[in-house]
């Protein structure tokens, strides 16, 4: 049985009012999903069904921690997540306009909500992701410090690319 057989809901056993489940989303979790942004992590998601007639809202509360690779050094850091998301399931229409936003049921009535989780922690993590100051694997930014004095050390002025000369001779003489 794979981990993520946890995260499917049958809206059909649920009873009118407020259904609370709780997850942990792990190492396990976050390699079934494939997950491209995440290596690993322990987040836990608080997940609470409203259950009216034909129509249901998910209101989850996400916290806890992820392991992604630092943009500077490629090194594995923390960063704590937390969010909170909803969505809305309504299982008497099929109208498309009905269907933006929200989780689409079976036709036997389960929702898997694990993308649906993974989404809103992926969305948490910012574009970059790097170590406070002085954080950063050493021997990687010892490397990159090397390689990126040896690029601008090549007998040009580092602060100005000599492509732009012939085009500062073009602008009037008093600029």
């Amino acid at each position: 049985m794979s981990c993520l057989e946890t995260f499917k809901v049958n809206l059909d056993e649920l009873k009118e009012g407020v259904t609370t489940l709780n997850f942990t989303l792990d190492d396990a979790f976050f390699h079934a999903v494939e997950a491209t942004e995440v290596s690993s992590g322990q987040v836990d998601a608080a997940l609470s069904i409203r259950k009216t007639e034909n129509y249901y809202t998910l209101t989850a509360h996400v916290e806890g921690v992820v392991i992604v690779p630092c943009d500077r050094c490629l090194d594995d850091m923390e960063l704590p997540i937390s969010t909170d998301a909803e969505a809305n399931i309504c299982v008497a229409s099929k109208d498309e306009e009905d269907m933006i936003q929200s989780l689409q049921p079976t036709d036997d009535g389960v929702v898997d909500v694990s993308w649906w989780l993974y989404e809103n922690v992926a969305l948490m993590i910012p574009i970059q992701h790097v170590h406070d100051t002085g954080k950063c694997y050493a021997e990687m930014m010892k490397t990159l410090q090397e390689y990126s004095a040896a690029r601008s050390s090549n007998g040009t002025d580092a602060g100005t690319d000599p492509r732009w000369n012939k085009l500062k001779e073009l602008m009037p003489k008093g600029e």
